[in-house]
């Protein structure tokens, strides 16, 4: 009984010893912050990403295909081709085959002795790849030339066929640079047709003019002002100088009978034109001079101002002596160094202050009587041993014109010239009384 109570004792103890340790332990679980319960939140709305694009997908080159001409493979970039003993009957077909190589330089043929071909052919194979270069040896008027020649010379060949067979044969040479067909016998006007065929290359050919002048039609200076030699020009034997479209300096003067400059509408170089006394009364021509410089037109029939107003290089004009110029309000928007108007002149006085005004730094003369007097040509100084000198301007258009050597056209100091040659001046079939109308309007005066 006793050992009963005891046990219950002891039990109640421990009880009353594990009680407050149970709480104690729950109250540090229940304190643990890692424990406790999330606070509730609201969920904050976000813009939706965009989604990322797929990857284009690169396409797999596709190879072009070879090209096969006469058994020949060749990769489209080939720059050059083999063609020796190609026929007219496959030239169509190799043609076509060229077209699809833009890389193509070079076309080896060898010469017309093992691949005679006809120039219809080697046309066609020049148009599908005209940036090419024809090897192709042949002959014409028994001389030697190759398609890929820079320079053909056939000068003093007599050509009955008006240049056919050389237009046919130069349309092939894209390297071409020079055709000489100097004294050819071929007419002018097949020879510019010939020459507006090949803008890449220098055609040349001969004009004769007056009745003594002759020039080769790459020339850039013609200095025709003795017509007690060369004969008088006149507009029914100077349109041959229509074709000498590289000039630079013409010096027509002192042809009392010369009546038009149509031919300076071809001269797009022109920097230089003496045409003082002259019968010119239009200048509408020199309007596409744009590159004239100095112009002597003294002496003439000028009037009309108005072909000068755009030629803004002009530098130095002399429009002395021309009794039926009124107006020199078209030369206000020129940057002229020198203005020679002369006291015969007509101007209105107001209009020549107001041209000083306009340009201080020009020397303007409108009191000398004579147009080549006060300074036009010689300076107003002398050199050391007492001699007047040159104008600078002058100076220079001596060197220009080489006056000192005196090289004027005539046939027979030429020594390019052809005596067996028939000189041809194309002529116009109306001739005016020339000395008629120039004494008549001199009359006036």
């Amino acid at each position: 009984m006793m050992d009963h109570k005891r046990r219950t004792l002891c039990l109640l103890l421990v009880l009353m010893l594990c009680l407050p340790m149970a709480a104690c332990s729950k109250k540090q679980k229940g304190s643990d912050p890692a424990a406790a319960p999330a606070p509730a939140t609201t969920a904050v709305p976000t813009a939706e990403a965009p989604a990322t694009p797929a990857p284009t997908p690169v396409p797999t080159p596709t190879p072009l295909p070879e090209i096969r001409i006469m058994g020949q493979t060749y990769e489209p970039g080939a720059s050059a081709v083999e063609l020796r003993g190609l026929t007219d009957a496959d030239a169509a077909a190799a043609a076509e085959s060229l077209r699809r190589l833009p890389a193509l330089s070079h076309i080896h043929i060898g010469s017309e002795t093992e691949t005679p071909l006809s120039w219809e052919s080697l046309k066609l194979l020049h148009d599908a790849a005209p940036q090419a270069v024809i090897d192709y040896a042949f002959t014409i008027f028994d001389r030697p030339f190759n398609l890929s020649d820079q320079v053909m010379d056939l000068k003093y060949i007599p050509m009955e066929d008006e240049g056919a067979l050389v237009a046919k044969v130069t349309a092939c040479m894209s390297n071409l640079r020079t055709l000489d067909m100097d004294s050819c016998r071929v007419p002018n006007a097949a020879m510019a047709r010939l020459r507006d065929s090949l803008p890449n290359t220098n055609v040349i050919w001969r004009v004769n003019f007056g009745s003594g002048y002759t020039v080769r039609t790459d020339v850039e200076r013609i200095l025709a002002s003795m017509p007690g030699q060369g004969g008088e020009l006149a507009h029914n034997n100077v349109k041959n100088l229509m074709y000498c479209t590289k000039v630079k300096y013409l010096d027509l003067g002192h042809n009392n009978y010369l009546d038009t400059i149509e031919f300076c509408r071809y001269m797009p170089d022109l920097e230089v034109l003496i045409v003082g006394m002259t019968f010119v009364e239009d200048f509408s021509p020199i309007a596409e001079c744009s590159k004239l410089e100095y112009v002597e037109a003294m002496t003439s029939r000028l009037h009309d101002l108005t072909p000068f107003q755009n030629l803004h290089n002009l530098r130095h004009l002399n429009i002395c002596y021309n009794f039926a110029v009124t107006d020199i309000s078209p030369l206000y928007g020129l940057d002229l160094e020198r203005l020679w108007i002369g006291q015969h002149d007509p101007v209105p006085p107001e209009q020549i202050a107001h041209f000083r005004e306009l340009h201080p730094n020009c020397v303007v003369n409108d009191t000398t009587p004579d147009p080549t007097e006060e300074y036009w040509r010689f300076a107003d100084h002398a050199d050391a041993d007492g001699y007047q000198m040159y104008d600078p301007r002058y100076e220079l258009l001596r060197q220009q014109f080489a006056y000192s050597e005196e090289p004027y056209p005539f046939y027979w100091t030429d020594p390019l010239y052809d005596y067996s040659c028939p000189r041809e001046v194309e002529e116009d079939p109306e001739v005016t009384d020339f000395v008629g109308l120039y004494d008549e309007y001199y009359e006036v005066w």
